[in-house]
């Protein structure tokens, strides 16, 4: 069977999250394009920035609503939307950026069973840090 084929239950990439050798194997990238996820990647000169603001601020408040607020208090989870889309009349692609900081890695479990309740794929870690975790969500957004 094709890496490509294999689903991971949100157990097992917790686990590989905690094991440097399973996430420097795991190819999520490559799952990711072969189910087409992205695509349209173009470079846009006038970027949508009010509409990708509310974007983000909507999917903060979904993900940090399932994680307790102990849990926020403890681990000082930080969000901030980062990138060429969180900065107005800034050109760039239309995929918006944010970071989610952790006093400690790995992440709550509770934080990142939040992201894959919210339609997140886990693509594996960063290509410069291996603790930094990477996903992505399929998201429609009109560019015209």
């Amino acid at each position: 069977m094709d890496e490509v084929d294999v689903e991971y239950t949100p157990d097992q990439f917790y686990d590989m999250i905690k094991n440097p050798e399973k996430l420097k194997s795991y190819n999520g990238v490559k799952m990711v394009m072969a189910k087409g996820l992205v695509n349209h990647m173009g470079f846009y000169d006038d970027l949508p920035f009010d509409e990708i603001k509310q974007f983000i601020g909507e999917e903060r408040e979904a993900i940090l609503s399932k994680i307790p607020p102990e849990v926020i208090s403890s681990a000082e989870v930080q969000w901030e939307h980062v990138g060429s889309t969180s900065i107005k009349g800034m050109p760039g692609t239309i995929f918006p950026d944010s970071l989610i900081l952790f006093k400690e890695y790995p992440p709550p479990r509770e934080a990142f069973d939040a992201l894959l309740e919210n339609n997140f794929l886990f693509i594996g870690s960063g290509p410069f840090e291996q603790k930094d975790l990477w996903f992505l969500k399929k998201v429609a957004m009109v560019t015209e």
